[in-house]
């Protein structure tokens, strides 16, 4: 059904590649680090909070690159 819809290969590869991309390189690493920390329970120090709060930041400007990515292939500014 999505096949109908979708002719163009070279823009899903590259919107999945996006996606996925940011996914591995931003966002698990973060969250994993993140849960680790809170998991650690109430021995963790000021230094490691601050830390996983920076980390909080850096996702999402991962994510904010991934989107913008995927609007540069989608919208054409990429050629």
């Amino acid at each position: 059904l999505l096949a109908w819809h979708f002719t163009d290969l070279e823009l899903m590869n590259a919107v999945g590649g996006a996606a996925f991309g940011t996914a591995v390189v931003f966002i698990f690493p973060s969250i994993m680090f993140y849960c680790a920390v809170q998991n650690i329970g109430s021995e963790v120090t000021f230094r490691l909070k601050l830390e996983s709060i920076l980390v909080l930041v850096l996702m999402c400007a991962g994510i904010a690159m991934g989107v913008i990515g995927i609007l540069v292939m989608t919208v054409g500014l990429g050629e």
